[in-house]
């Protein structure tokens, strides 16, 4: 769990104390992935003879996992998964992660799955914006769908993206950005005049599916969490 404080969230904390100061309160309390894991797993352990609940439990493991980068904390969640659920592996039901073919995912790095699974978070919840915005991406083509996605939800929120606020200085921003999902349709409307690269880069990204759509609008910490653990590790 993500201890917070009381009518803090992410966002404001961001802009009162920086990034120094979400990083911190992040890492504080019970590792973001064992708390999802006993939310998780919570319903199986008293009821571990429901038949509904275990599906649902494998599907939710599932979805987890399909957030996961490969790694050490991937490995471990598959592990605790499969005791929970009697030796089934949930990892055996993912789909490529956001929308990506699994020749894409096979050859990335763990840093450029990361920065995708930035700019897909950025797609998914406008709360994260401004804190996703000031990542330093290490990828040209994902600095610059960043840039984009950035100009357009400030376009969309009333600004004059090459004025008030330009594209290479966007952690300047101080204001939340869009409510709803205006974003994803702009995206949608801009992609036949981007760039090819540009827009095959984003096309997937704009159609994860639902599930994790939702997820990611409604508990985004566990995967800012993720992201920041690959992007700006400690230590």
């Amino acid at each position: 769990m993500v201890p917070f404080p009381p009518g803090e969230d992410p966002d404001s904390l961001l802009r009162s104390q920086g990034v120094g100061g979400l990083r911190a309160c992040l890492t504080q309390g019970q590792h973001w992935l064992h708390w999802e894991l006993d939310c998780l797993l919570a319903d199986l352990h008293n009821n571990p003879a429901d038949f509904s609940i275990l599906q649902r439990s494998e599907r939710e493991g599932a979805e987890l996992l399909a957030l996961l980068p490969d790694g050490a904390l991937r490995r471990k969640a598959e592990q605790r998964l499969q005791e929970a659920l009697g030796g089934l592996p949930p990892a055996t039901h993912n789909t490529a992660q956001s929308g990506e073919t699994k020749d894409q995912a096979s050859t990335d790095t763990n840093v450029q799955q990361a920065e995708r699974r930035a700019l897909r978070l950025f797609l998914c919840n406008p709360r994260l914006r401004e804190v996703l915005s000031v990542l330093e991406l290490a990828d040209p083509l994902h600095r610059e769908a960043m840039g984009c996605l950035w100009c357009l939800q400030q376009r969309l929120a009333g600004r004059d993206a090459s004025g008030a606020v330009a594209c290479s200085d966007r952690s300047s921003s101080g204001e939340q950005g869009l409510q709803g999902d205006g974003l994803r349709a702009a995206v949608i409307a801009a992609l036949p005049s981007m760039d090819p690269p540009l827009a095959q880069l984003l096309s997937p990204l704009l159609t994860c599916g639902e599930p994790v759509r939702v997820k990611l609008a409604a508990q985004p910490e566990p995967e800012l969490m993720c992201i920041l653990d690959v992007l700006e590790p400690v230590g």
